[in-house]
């Protein structure tokens, strides 16, 4: 549990099962304090004692919320390549404190994913299950085994549609400009032009 005196904070460390300290800017004051009985991050430069183990953080960056909210995902972006969900997903995210790292486990489809923060869990997420996508909805079931066509069912129930680079008649880079708003209408047709595509 974060203790307060005179800006420096004392953290529990999971993994060595000590406290370890820290000292922080005066701006922070809410934060921790809107924080004692929960699990922050803070990020720094840490000392190690002659075992390795952490000693104290010093430098600190930054103090962090954990964000233990629902990850929600209507569609699914990897490689230039669109999956458009039927659904919205809802997933829950866990933060191992050994670990350091955020959890997701989406068992209906043996997804299991670590990752140091939640934007590289949802890109992991996405790569996985574009894979899952691409291995099991566009071959042929007839050779699969039952539990693969099981497998095979599900997941293109749950997509709507796949949306391709090429379909748009741009490269990787360009696509996921579009995809992301910033490429407009006016900078989509000059791209166009450009590649002699219109």
């Amino acid at each position: 549990m974060p203790d307060i005196y005179c800006h420096k904070l004392g953290l529990y460390y999971a993994p060595s099962q000590r406290v370890i300290h820290c000292s922080y800017e005066s701006e922070l004051e809410d934060l921790i304090v809107s924080n004692l009985r929960e699990i922050i991050q803070v990020h720094g430069r840490v000392q190690v004692d002659s075992r390795g183990e952490p000693e104290k953080i010093v430098d600190v960056l930054e103090i962090e919320e954990i964000d233990m909210s629902p990850i929600e995902i209507s569609e699914i972006q990897f490689g230039g390549n669109v999956l458009v969900l039927k659904d919205n997903l809802s997933i829950s995210v866990d933060f191992d404190q050994e670990s350091q790292e955020f959890v997701l486990n989406y068992s209906e489809m043996g997804i299991v994913i670590g990752a140091e923060s939640r934007e590289d869990l949802i890109a992991e997420f996405c790569e996985d299950f574009y894979w899952i996508w691409q291995e099991y909805a566009k071959d042929d079931t007839s050779t699969m085994s039952q539990g693969a066509q099981k497998l095979s069912q599900k997941i293109k129930h749950m997509v709507k549609e796949e949306i391709q680079a090429k379909q748009c008649k741009l490269d990787k880079n360009d696509f996921e400009r579009l995809l992301d708003c910033p490429l407009s209408r006016e900078d989509y047709q000059t791209q166009l032009i450009q590649d002699n595509l219109l």
